[in-house]
């Protein structure tokens, strides 16, 4: 898919705020500053590719934007636990689809 500059501004200003809002509400802080500065960008980083995967997936069986950036917003903010239970529930869409 060939994301347009709108979609992908909406999607990396929804990762980056869901990525900032996992990383403050951690219950363990850094203790200096520049520790902090380190794990926010690394945090950040994460969040964005998270959120750009789950776009990715969601928008291939939706195909609706508005959801995925959605959804992609949800899994930035839950980091990688979003990827494994939206793997779980393809899985079981799959299985219910096909019977398996």
């Amino acid at each position: 898919m060939n994301l347009d500059k709108i979609t992908a501004i909406w999607l990396l200003t929804v990762a980056i705020i869901g990525g900032a809002l996992r990383l403050m509400s951690r219950k363990e802080k850094p203790k200096d500053a520049r520790q902090r500065i380190t794990e926010f960008c690394i945090g950040l980083i994460g969040s964005v590719f998270t959120a750009y995967l789950t776009f990715e997936f969601v928008y291939g069986y939706f195909e609706n934007v508005r959801v995925a950036v959605s959804v992609a917003g949800i899994a930035a903010w839950m980091g990688t636990d979003a990827l494994i239970a939206l793997k779980t529930i393809i899985f079981e869409y799959l299985k219910r689809k096909t019977g398996v």
